[in-house]
């Protein structure tokens, strides 16, 4: 628990567990040096949003992967240079009244829900520049280090995820609010890799453009 006005100065995994909740009105905040900002949310390139982003470790405030039974919930995210939530692999989830803002880089994507099932997306305030919540399935992605894992032949699959009455707000050109990544299209068996039973409803979003859908051999 992240007790009120409590502010923890680093990130959260946990791999392969049960039952886990990281909840409270507290704040992770990362990246607390060159902090240059013309308009204080770090939200442009132009607006020096990469301003020390060579020399810096990019990492991820909350990376939760293959979990059982999740809940993250009234928390601040402050200044991600990288995905403020990775939640792949996982089952039961849900995610809540959680605020994430200043982002620094132009890499910080707000939510992936990545090969999960049942997972719900709720009440959040997402102020970011690249993705909001980006919803995708792969195969044998490239990137699979530590954050999240790829198992080729197994079912990666996103299914059953809602996603209501959050306020998503990039800033990015090439950030939207929703992302659909089907990165799994090499895959022999295209059913272990799908995408399905979204509902999504009661959102606002805002940005360069609202909904996206990109595919990648991965």
């Amino acid at each position: 628990t992240l007790f009120p006005y409590t502010t923890l100065f680093r990130s959260l995994y946990a791999y392969r567990e049960k039952n886990v909740k990281l909840t409270g009105k507290g704040t992770i905040r990362l990246c607390d040096t060159g902090s240059i900002s013309e308009d204080g949310h770090f939200r442009f390139v132009g607006d020096n949003v990469c301003v020390g982003c060579c020399d810096r470790m990019h990492v991820c405030p909350v990376g939760f992967t293959e979990l059982e039974n999740v809940e993250i919930s009234d928390i601040n995210l402050r200044r991600s240079s990288a995905v403020h939530i990775v939640i792949t692999c996982t089952k039961n989830a849900f995610i809540g009244n959680v605020s994430m803002d200043e982002c620094k880089c132009t890499g910080a994507d707000g939510i992936w829900p990545g090969g999960s099932d049942k997972i719900k997306i709720c009440r959040n305030i997402i102020n970011i520049n690249d993705d909001g919540i980006a919803v995708g399935a792969s195969y044998d992605d490239p990137r699979n280090f530590l954050w999240f894992f790829s198992h080729p032949g197994q079912d990666q699959s996103t299914r059953n995820i809602e996603i209501c009455h959050n306020f998503i707000y990039t800033f990015y050109f090439t950030g939207r609010a929703i992302s659909f990544c089907t990165w799994g299209t090499n895959s022999p068996d295209l059913s272990k890799s799908q995408i399905e039973n979204l509902e999504i409803y009661d959102n606002i979003l805002q940005g360069n453009c609202s909904i996206r859908s990109e595919e990648r051999f991965s």
